[in-house]
């Protein structure tokens, strides 16, 4: 029975030296897809991905083309782009965020799915790795049983509502993901995300020499990001120790 060719790690790519020298000209072009269903500028994902296959000796408009499907937050159409994505006949589908993989596969069990970051990677084999970062659905319930009869506004998008009920409860919060602290909480540490992004390329380029994408590893970040919202801190009272300020990423 075939093994569905798929992959989702935290991070995945920069499995191997950069090929740019190795790459000949007169090779066919290659057509990848994108997918997210994440809201906000699609370039903040996509950038760092073509600069990882520009490394790698692949030029968009020469011997790449992407087809980038967003769905910037309105997850009920991701799946209709997935079906896009596979009529295009893509050599690979890199996913940017968990929300949009089941869509992937659901629509294709024969195009490569490479997987950017996830917080419960999964080998073909069922293997989980890695941790399960709470969202504002947790965070809601706990700050609703510290705060009885407090009014619940859906509209406010999940990374800001966080912060809102973080400070509002005097909790200080700490997240994975930078985005988090830049919303108002207190502080994140995580891994850097347009660098996990940019080394999917690595995979990518497997995958397109050949590589089979059950058999290449998922791998674990080796950059990580400590940032503090200094107005957060201030708003709660709260000290930080000089050592710790010394450590930030900024």
């Amino acid at each position: 029975m075939d093994r569905r060719t798929f992959i989702s790690g935290i991070t995945v790519g920069a499995l191997a030296a950069p090929l740019a020298a190795q790459v000949a000209p007169e090779r066919k072009v290659s057509r990848i897809g994108t997918l997210s269903s994440r809201a906000g500028p699609a370039d903040a994902l996509t950038s760092p991905f073509v600069q990882g296959v520009r490394e790698l000796g692949y030029v968009e408009g020469q011997n790449l083309v992407i087809e980038r499907r967003d769905a910037d937050g309105h997850a009920d159409r991701v799946p209709e782009f997935a079906a896009e994505l596979v009529r295009s006949r893509v050599e690979a589908i890199v996913v940017f965020c968990p929300a949009p993989l089941a869509p992937a596969r659901k629509a294709t069990s024969t195009i490569p799915i490479v997987m950017a970051a996830s917080s419960e990677p999964r080998t073909p084999r069922g293997q989980r790795h890695g941790t399960h970062l709470r969202g504002a659905r947790s965070l809601r319930k706990t700050t609703d049983r510290c705060a009885p009869g407090r009014e619940r506004r859906h509209h406010v998008p999940p990374k800001e509502r966080i912060a809102q009920l973080a400070i509002e409860n005097r909790l200080p919060g700490i997240a994975a993901f930078k985005e988090f602290t830049q919303a108002g909480l207190l502080m994140s540490y995580g891994p850097d995300l347009p660098d996990i992004q940019r080394r999917a390329a690595g995979y990518v380029d497997r995958i397109r020499g050949g590589a089979k994408a059950g058999d290449l590893p998922i791998e674990l970040p080796n950059k990580h990001e400590l940032l503090m919202n200094l107005n957060t801190a201030k708003a709660l009272a709260l000290t930080i120790p000089q050592s710790l300020l010394l450590r930030r990423t900024r």
